[in-house]
């Protein structure tokens, strides 16, 4: 399973953002995706909603402080290979 998408619809700082993770080689050789930016950029904001997508949103998080915990939300769209 890959990610192909990445959606912040409220997560820390973001709001209705959006990543693409596509792969730019269709021959299914493998891809790596490095995503970097100046300080405050978001870069371990990114990191932590793909950690609580997969394993859940902590009940004492530090991504709450934009959004109400309880509407915190990430998606993401996932392909196979």
């Amino acid at each position: 399973m890959r990610f192909s998408r990445l959606d912040l619809i409220r997560y820390g700082k973001f709001t209705d953002h959006s990543i693409e993770l596509s792969n730019s080689n269709d021959a299914g050789e493998p891809d790596f995706h490095l995503i970097v930016g100046p300080n405050e950029a978001g870069k371990s904001t990114i990191r932590n909603a793909i950690s609580d997508l997969l394993f859940g949103i902590e009940v004492r998080t530090r991504y709450d402080f934009l959004h109400n915990k309880k509407r915190n939300a990430t998606r993401c769209q996932t392909r196979n290979q």
